[in-house]
């Protein structure tokens, strides 16, 4: 039997896959590298983290856990963590998501210790650093934030902090070596006007070994020697080559007596100018007059407003004493406050620290902070700026300030970064979101869905990203994503003109894609256009910046090359115009023709041409021209004629001469040659015949084809006949003096065939010879037929004329007894030429022999009857003029007595008596001072001679300067110009910093000392002082509310922040990060501010703060008070600033299971009884102010 059948209700559960969330990666620093991670699950009831083999506290299986990697892990550089669900129900897989954790390489920095040469020298610290995650930030302890220093002595520290916040710190120790002093004494001369004083350097300090060098003796000693009455300076230089320069007087027993004393007030305060010096006088004769070497030059009995240094008065009394006398101006070292703090643990909390250590000045140091707290630490601060005035024991006080910091949100930033899509339609662009600065893990929501920190793939378009960290503190950034027009291409070619060319050209147009663009043709040009190409096919590939391509192509083509050929028909006779020259082929080139001959013609073929070359040039109709111009050359025949006559002279006396005719051009063959006689004959070659003498005859000559040439013409001449006549002289000669060339002939010649050719054995080719010398001469004459005819001439001429002259007198070697004296005697001896005599002397007289001479060179000209002269001449001597020569040495510097003059005596007879204008006797005379000296000098035979010298001395050296002081506090950037005057060009330098320039930049402020030495080693020391402004200095405070914030309620706009500046120069100009450029800033929300101070020389001081603001009031949705010391106690963020409260919490049974007034945020998960209650959902109700406000929500309870 069957029953009817029975509809079941089955219940099926379907499980839900479990969802599990790790959070994002981290990089945290390798110093402190505990990673806090938090995991969220859904649709599972548990979770397990494994894949590291560090520590995972409290234990691996929480969702929120602290984990300690290991030394390898740590030295990997990364750990990668996998967070698993348990407990999915209905049989699904359990999830899983990974997190790693980056360490990156230990942030470490170094700075080296460094030793300066000079006690007032800087140093650049640049610190070495490594590791940590680039770009790093840089805070000195003296305020600085960049990346190196330049400083003085002193302990330095530098704190590096890299982008993750990860820090290190180290510190430099720069020493320098103690000042350089300088003690000076001296020992006076002992008589007035005597050289034996001495001065002595004493220098300590620096670094020895010294150098020593002297004002006017230029000694190099420690003490100098041989010192005259004066002021004397010496430059002393360490072995680091840094100087200092001190005075002193070297005295005589006229000033013995004459002493000035100075004292001083020292600096309290270090940079002030508050030093005094005063100067008692004693002894001397008044009035005194006063120099100090201070910058300007002070001329007072005291000076003040001196900074520290040493000061050098000069005093000089009535009679022209002097005294010079040293002091040193003394100041404590600067007033430096080292800050250090510690913020405060959270938000709200009242547990940070803050201390002021002084150093420098003059202890015991008191404070005095701004809560009204006098110790040097003060503590249980709370966030804010704090600002302390430390004064010393000298009433030298500074101002400075430290800020303890909450860690807000306005702390946290998120940075946006985008790769745009790299061509039209590519799905390739990124968008990266990253918090900095807040507590990790982060999380990121983009608008599309994705939650990684990173996304890729993307397309052109808007993307928005919301991100917030375990504070809770929220940033919204929207991300564009671009992509460029498409890339696009316009191709013009342009052909090749003329075949011989390649001046094709390609035009190529770009628009669209990512400039700029590259270019890659075929042909391997990589520009964007084409010139000058030959014919072709030619592609181009265009890629711009983005990689994106687009291609193109094109042809160029070439025209045929013109190409033509031609004959030509030559002259017939000489001199006719029958030649012809036809174009038999053209080819190439684009048609129609044009035709250009050199002749002009424009015609093909040319025609009725005489000798010559002729050249075509053809053009097509793109003008283009044959590639080498077509050339005939139409020749025609030499000429017939008779190309050479050649006559024979006569033969003598037979009336006759032979004739050779000879030939040619023409067309060659049988030629035909007629003389007028009537005589014709038939011949190839030449011609022989005999013609008579003196008469005339005309030949023709004709070639084969009857071509005939001009007429020539022939002369037979008669025979040459010659005679001469040459000069006459008294005395039956030709010539009229011996060796002269007043000779003379003249020709006459007749006969032969003029013109005649004339060839005189002296190498004269005229007619007649004139200016010719004795001898005997032959001329040859030719006539035009070279018919020659000889002739000789004898020329005569007299002895040579010669006259002696001799002197008669001797006196003692001299032809004169004395310089000047007359009584010298000449005679003359004449021999040759034509007699008789005349005798002429230089000095007017006409005998033959002369007396009565003075000392000189006597000349005589002798004239003989024919005009003919000789000379002689004869020196009488004397002795030479006595004269005199002096070089002098002028007094080497101002005020000394070291001046020489070194005698030369020249001519007159030796020994010498000399008698000077001072009574001295010697020739040479030394020790003078400036003036004028004259001179006597007698030699041996009683002739004498006077002088006059002149010793001079130098002006004093004077000395201008010039200067530019530091625009900044701690630059180097003076400078200072000196112009010297007077003294001995060239001058050196030594400057007390070591340089040896005229002027000297680069400079700190302080005192600079210079000696400069002239050309003669005399000195002038001087001293200049360089400035600085005090340093730029900002105090930035903030006005906190009762709640301990600077912004009250969160989201309000009711900061301010005041600046506090001093130093540097002003007016002073302000630039906030905001934009603001007031001092002061008012009404501002809460976020980090920095501001820029400028002062009237460019100074810079960048201070910056962050206004604080309470969190915005917000419950938790779940807690675990476990007692791990995590997520303990329910915390409702922003409730400090609300101590009127009541908090209820009810089950889910609406029981009230704890109830607190006025919480503040102590609730772990016990009842008011305190016993633990259940992991459940309870409902919280917490009300604020007598219920102003009122929050509600549920919050899970999970151990």
């Amino acid at each position: 039997m069957s029953s009817a059948p029975v509809l079941v209700s089955i219940p099926v559960v379907v499980g839900q896959p479990p969802i599990v969330n790790s959070g994002s990666d981290q990089t945290i620093c390798t110093s402190s590298p505990i990673a806090y991670l938090s995991s969220t699950i859904q649709n599972a009831t548990d979770g397990i983290w494994s894949g590291g083999n560090g520590t995972f506290n409290p234990s691996n299986t929480s969702l929120t856990l602290a984990y300690t990697p290991t030394a390898a892990e740590i030295s990997l550089g990364s750990v990668t963590l996998t967070f698993t669900s348990t407990g999915a129900g209905g049989g699904c897989v359990n999830a899983h998501d990974s997190v790693t954790i980056y360490y990156p390489p230990l942030l470490s920095v170094s700075l080296g210790s460094q030793l300066l040469s000079c006690n007032n020298s800087t140093a650049s610290l640049f610190p070495t650093v490594s590791g940590g995650v680039t770009p790093y930030k840089f805070l000195w302890n003296n305020g600085s934030t960049s990346s190196s220093i330049n400083v003085g002595a002193g302990n330095y520290c530098v704190n590096i902090t890299d982008v993750i916040g990860c820090s290190s710190s180290t510190c430099s120790n720069i020493t320098v070596p103690p000042a350089l002093a300088l003690s000076m004494s001296s020992a006076d001369a002992t008589t007035n006007g005597g050289s034996d004083g001495s001065a002595t350097a004493t220098p300590s300090g620096g670094t020895p070994l010294y150098t020593y060098l002297w004002s006017h003796s230029g000694q190099t000693t420690q003490t100098a020697t041989g010192l005259l009455y004066g002021v004397y300076s010496a430059v002393v230089a360490d072995a680091n080559g840094c100087s200092i320069s001190l005075s002193t007087v070297v005295n005589e027993p006229r000033c013995f007596g004459f002493q000035n004393i100075i004292s001083e007030t020292d600096i309290l305060c270090n940079g002030d100018l508050t030093g005094t010096a005063l100067s008692t006088v004693s002894g001397g004769t008044a009035p005194y007059t006063y120099s100090w070497n201070t910058f300007p030059e002070q001329t007072t009995v005291s000076v003040s407003n001196l900074g520290a240094g040493t000061y050098m008065a000069t005093v000089t009394e009535e009679n022209g004493c002097i005294d010079v006398s040293n002091i040193v101006i003394s100041q404590p070292e600067k007033l430096i406050a080292t800050m250090n703090r510690t913020n405060a643990s959270f938000v709200g909390a009242s547990d940070g620290t803050a201390t002021a250590n002084a150093s420098g000045g003059t202890s015991p140091y008191t404070y005095s902070w701004s809560n009204g707290r006098t110790s040097s630490a003060i503590s249980n601060l709370v966030a804010g700026i704090y600002s302390v005035t430390i004064s010393d024991n000298n009433g030298c006080s500074l101002l400075d300030n430290v800020q303890i910091y909450d860690p807000p949100c306005s702390k946290i930033i998120m940075n946006t970064y985008k790769t745009n899509v790299s061509c039209i339609g590519a799905s390739d662009g990124t968008a990266t979101a990253q918090i900095l600065f807040g507590v990790p893990p982060y999380y990121y929501q983009w608008s599309n869905g994705a939650t990684t920190s990173t996304i890729t793939g993307l397309s052109a378009g808007v993307y928005s990203v919301t991100g917030w960290g375990t504070l809770l503190c929220t940033h919204f950034a929207n991300v564009t994503i671009a992509e460029p027009s498409i890339l696009s291409l316009g191709i013009a070619p342009t052909d090749i003109s003329c075949a011989s060319v390649n001046d094709g050209t390609i035009d190529l147009t770009v628009s669209g894609g990512a400039f700029p663009y590259n270019f890659n043709w075929s042909n391997g040009v990589t520009v964007e256009d084409q010139y000058y190409l030959s014919n072709g096919n030619y592609s181009v590939t265009v890629t711009d910046a983005n990689l994106c391509t687009s291609s193109a192509s094109t042809s160029i083509t070439r025209p045929i090359q013109i190409s033509t050929s031609g004959t030509k028909t030559d002259v017939t006779c000489y001199g006719g115009s029958d030649g012809s020259v036809t174009i038999t082929t053209i080819s190439g080139g684009v048609f129609p023709y044009a035709f250009l001959w050199s002749n002009g013609a424009t015609t093909q073929n040319i025609s009725g041409l005489s000798k010559g070359q002729y050249v075509l040039t053809i053009t097509d109709a793109n003008g283009c021209h044959n590639s080498l111009p077509l050339s005939f050359l139409v020749d025609e025949p030499e000429i017939a004629s008779a190309s050479s006559i050649t006559k024979i002279c006569p033969v003598p006396l037979s009336g006759v001469s032979e004739v050779i005719v000879t030939p040619s051009g023409g067309n060659g063959g049988l030629y035909q040659i007629s003389f007028d006689n009537g005589t014709t004959f038939g011949v190839a070659g030449n011609y022989i015949g005999i013609l008579s003498i003196a008469n005339s005859y005309s030949v023709i000559v004709q070639d084969s084809l009857g071509c005939i040439s001009s007429v020539s013409s022939i002369t037979i001449p008669d025979s040459i006949s010659l005679s001469a006549v040459s000069s006459a002289y008294a005395g039956g000669y030709n010539i009229s003096c011996n060796g002269l060339s007043d000779g003379n002939i003249n020709l006459t010649a007749s006969g032969g065939t003029t013109a005649y050719s004339y060839l005189w054995n002296s190498g004269h080719t005229t007619k007649n010879i004139s200016n010719i010398t004795a001898g005997n001469y032959f001329v040859t004459v030719a006539d035009t037929n070279s018919c020659t005819k000889v002739l000789f001439v004898p020329i005569t001429q007299p002895a040579v004329l010669v006259a002696t002259a001799s002197i008669t007198t001797n006196y003692n070697g001299n032809s004169v007894s004395c310089n000047g004296s007359a009584d010298g005697v000449i005679d003359v001896t004449v021999t040759g030429g034509t007699t008789a005599y005349m005798y002429l002397w230089n000095n007017s007289q006409t005998t033959q022999n002369i007396s009565g001479l003075g000392g000189g060179t006597y000349f005589v000209t002798v004239t003989d009857v024919n005009n003919c002269q000789t000379t002689s001449s004869v020196t009488l001597t004397q002795p030479t003029v006595l004269d005199l020569s002096a070089s002098t040495t002028n007094v080497s510097c101002h005020g000394l007595s070291d001046g020489a003059i070194n005698l030369s005596p020249i001519g007159g007879t030796s020994p010498y008596v000399f008698l000077w204008s001072n009574s001295q006797t010697t020739e040479d005379i030394t020790g003078l001072n400036e003036n004028s000296y004259s001179v006597t000098v007698t030699d041996a035979n009683g002739c004498s001679q006077s002088a006059s010298v002149n010793i001079n001395e130098q002006s004093p050296i004077q000395l201008l300067f010039s200067s530019t002081n530091p625009n900044c506090y701690g630059d180097n950037n003076g400078s200072i110009n000196l112009s010297a005057s007077g003294g001995v060009a060239p001058y050196t330098y030594l400057w007390s910093n070591g340089a040896t320039t005229q002027n000297i930049s680069d400079l700190n402020a302080g005192i600079y000392i210079v000696n400069v030495l002239d050309g003669n080693r005399c000195a002038r020391v001087d001293t200049i002082i360089i400035t600085q402004p005090d340093s730029l200095h900002v105090v930035i405070s903030a006005h906190v509310y009762p709640s301990g914030y600077n912004i009250n309620p969160h989201g309000s706009a009711d900061g301010s922040i005041t600046l506090e500046v001093t130093g540097g120069t002003s007016p002073y100009t302000y630039l906030w990060s905001n934009k603001s450029t007031t001092q002061n800033l008012e009404n501002i929300p809460a976020m980090h501010y920095s501001v820029l101070v400028s002062d009237n020389h460019g100074c810079t001081y960048i201070v910056s703060m962050t206004l604080t603001e309470p969190l915005v009031l917000e419950m938790p949705t779940g807690y675990s008070p476990n007692g791990d010391g995590m997520n303990d106690y329910f915390v409702v963020h922003g409730l400090e600033i609300y101590p009127i409260n009541n908090i209820e919490v009810y089950n889910r049974w609406g029981n009230i299971v704890f109830l607190k007034e006025n919480y503040m945020n102590e609730w772990n998960g016990h009842n008011n009884n305190g016993d633990d209650l259940p992991d459940a959902t309870y409902f919280v109700v917490l009300t604020i102010n007598n219920r102003e406000i009122r929050l509600t929500g549920y919050v899970d309870l999970r151990r």
